[in-house]
């Protein structure tokens, strides 16, 4: 019997799925796509968009291949108890190692920008609490909680696009293809490396009411995160210049400092820490549930 028996709908899959990748990809991308291509980093993120669309199909096709199995079980089927156990082992080493770098680098963004007398420990204990207990919770609990984390998140970012339109200079975006092709796909592939967290999605097709439909869960994916990255690059460049923005270790939350309403968000205050932080926490919860389904796929 399988350690997780909660079904989750097409919509729900989608909110996790996207949470899941943009809760590092927003933290981390944007300035390592500002280092490699300066202002033609959007041009890189559409790229990116594209990549990401074919890997997702890809990875659906694989799964759907195998239709009530989740990747470590037919992973044992088609190479064997010991290599495919290996493989599984590997795949749950990927995303603790993708987990522990997301809680280090939310972590040091509390410090540095919110609480900096507070032990870095204290934040990283704290976010993979949240995570142990929403995946404790399974994954029913913790995506029907998404639906509303996220979608709030979302209209939260919204907001601070709006505010923080009218500082950006789009005239920092050009001129276009300023620099060399190799490193706009150098770029693109920085962003594309998020993506492959999309793999998760291996181990959720057997979780989908209807796992049939896992190809209709790509496409609004790969949109809801390459317009995402586009409005997030493009804003962070129009506002601070391409090469502010390389020098930033997290723009985007740099980004959300400028916005003020009235005097009652102060600078420590901002409503993308908590976005940030619920995020992260849910995206914590849904990798190590994985892990767990990919270690110990039957008990």
């Amino acid at each position: 019997m399988s350690i997780e028996q909660g079904k989750i709908s097409k919509r729900q899959a989608i909110f996790l799925l996207a949470n899941s990748i943009l809760a590092s990809m927003v933290l981390i991308a944007p300035a390592l796509m500002a280092k490699q291509a300066g202002q033609d980093a959007w041009i890189a993120v559409l790229i990116a968009g594209v990549f990401g669309l074919l890997f997702g199909m890809l990875v659906v096709s694989v799964g759907l291949r195998h239709p009530g199995k989740n990747m470590v079980e037919y992973g044992i089927d088609l190479l064997g108890p010991w290599l495919g156990r290996a493989v599984a082992i590997i795949f749950a080493l990927f995303f603790l190692h993708t987990n522990a770098y997301l809680v280090r680098s939310f972590g040091s963004l509390l410090v540095t920008e919110t609480m900096p007398e507070t032990p870095l420990v204290v934040f990283n204990i704290l976010i993979v609490l949240i995570a142990a207990y929403a995946a404790y919770l399974g994954l029913e609990v913790f995506t029907r909680v998404n639906d509303i984390v996220f979608p709030l998140s979302m209209l939260v970012a919204v907001a601070i696009v709006a505010m923080g339109l009218p500082e950006v200079n789009f005239e920092n975006l050009k001129p276009i293809f300023t620099h060399p092709i190799p490193n706009i796909l150098q770029a693109s592939f920085i962003l594309f490396a998020f993506f492959a967290e999309g793999t998760i999605l291996l181990m959720l097709i057997p979780s989908l009411r209807q796992p049939n439909e896992a190809r209709q869960l790509v496409v609004p994916v790969s949109l809801i995160i390459s317009l995402a990255m586009l409005v997030d690059v493009g804003i962070l460049i129009g506002l601070f210049g391409h090469e502010e923005t390389s020098r930033m270790v997290f723009p985007t939350y740099e980004f959300a400092k400028t916005v003020g309403i009235g005097g009652f968000l102060g600078a420590h205050r901002v409503p993308g820490g908590g976005s940030l932080g619920g995020n992260s926490g849910f995206k914590g919860g849904d990798i190590l549930l994985c892990v767990c389904l990919d270690l110990y796929p039957d008990i």
